[in-house]
């Protein structure tokens, strides 16, 4: 069967959404790129403030104590974005939470390390 279905790769591609993935993709739709790219640019807005919102009053420099309070909110909003995915892919929202913190942690750290890592650079 599989040897039929990826004679054509559409069908193939639209196959795996389907069955593997569990993806209805509506190709039809002209309006589908401007929704998404609406809900991606909202979603960045929304979860993209949450660690600004602890320096907005006017205090913190550096890895004070504000910097630990935005780090937490941050952690928070992972976690909260996290179960609404698994809640929205069926996925189990505990292990989705926790992936998306770990996601978020790995790259929140490698960019603090490189931002340390530019500033000893240009500091030298």
């Amino acid at each position: 069967m599989v040897s039929i279905i990826s004679k054509d790769p559409k069908i193939f591609v639209d196959f795996m959404m389907i069955e593997e993935l569990e993806l209805l993709v509506d190709v039809d739709d002209k309006w589908g790129p401007l929704k998404q790219g609406t809900v991606m640019f909202l979603s960045f807005v929304a979860f993209g403030i949450i660690p600004v919102l602890a320096y907005l009053g006017g205090e913190g420099q550096g890895t004070d104590y504000v910097f630990g309070i935005s780090v937490a909110l941050t952690g928070v909003s992972l976690l909260l974005l996290g179960a609404l995915k698994g809640y929205l892919t069926s996925m189990n929202m505990l292990i989705s939470a926790l992936l998306m913190l770990l996601s978020g942690a790995i790259s929140g750290g490698v960019s603090y390390g490189v931002g340390v890592l530019v500033d000893f650079i240009v500091n030298v």
